[in-house]
């Protein structure tokens, strides 16, 4: 992965992580529609005008640099406390912006009290969210079926997704 040099992140790329790692993602959806920002839009807005901006994107290095050796290692606790912890700090920085950008509704949440609840009692999950209102949950194949159900009996969750790891990026041929 290279950051680059141009101020429009033109010429940054990344490279896929070696991994066949069979974790499972599973995804709470809180909310229908559009959203009121686009990411694009408030990562911008929050940029300019978030008093912790800056120390989020400090710290996005490190969480990186954790987040690799956790995949390398298997160590979905690792990954997870980084992902939550990522999330946490780029929503906060959001929240701070002038005027703030919460994406987040009561279902939100709620899904993250229930995923630490989960924890809490030995379930192998760890949420992450984007800029948006949904709850994306980091867990082990075997909890994947118990995760689902508890995110599914969280009020205001409409639905649930769920995926895992496919095989890498691939070119492919234009049909248009």
């Amino acid at each position: 992965m290279a950051a680059g040099a141009r101020a429009d992140g033109s010429d940054a790329f990344a490279r896929p992580l070696e991994s066949a790692w069979d974790v499972r993602l599973v995804v709470a959806v809180t909310a229908a529609g559009e959203k009121t920002m686009g990411s694009t839009a408030a990562m911008e807005h929050t940029a300019r005008t978030s008093p912790y901006y800056e120390a989020w994107v400090r710290g996005v290095d490190g969480d990186l640099t954790a987040a690799r050796a956790a995949i390398t290692a298997r160590d979905l606790a690792a990954l997870g406390v980084v992902a939550e912890r990522s999330a946490l700090r780029m929503h906060a920085a959001a929240m701070t912006a002038d005027p703030a950008i919460i994406y987040w509704n009561p279902a939100t949440l709620a899904a993250v009290v229930r995923v630490r609840a989960l924890r809490a009692a030995g379930t192998p999950a760890f949420f992450t969210i984007d800029a948006g209102p949904h709850v994306k949950v980091l867990t082990s194949p075997a909890q994947e079926d118990a995760v689902a159900a508890a995110l599914a009996a969280v009020p205001g969750v409409t639905r649930i997704l769920r995926t895992q790891p496919g095989p890498g990026a691939s070119l492919i041929e234009s049909t248009s």
